[in-house]
């Protein structure tokens, strides 16, 4: 069994209205067209090795407070 993370995003209304009439015009499901995307992204874009330090992991916006 795949083991899954829930993970909350904000989108710009555009695009998340693009991402839902894609989904549409693809007969799947919103959630499935994200996670395709994300996967080829991450396939023609590999992560480095290893894990970032944990100020580098927080990214910019990120309160710690």
């Amino acid at each position: 069994m795949i083991e899954v993370r829930q993970v909350r995003i904000v989108l710009p209304d555009e695009l998340h209205r693009d991402l839902k009439r894609r989904a549409i015009d693809e007969g799947m499901p919103l959630k499935e067209l994200i996670e395709k995307a994300l996967a080829k992204y991450v396939s023609e874009n590999p992560p480095m090795q290893g894990k970032l330090p944990l100020a580098q992991s927080l990214g910019k916006g990120h309160n710690t407070e």
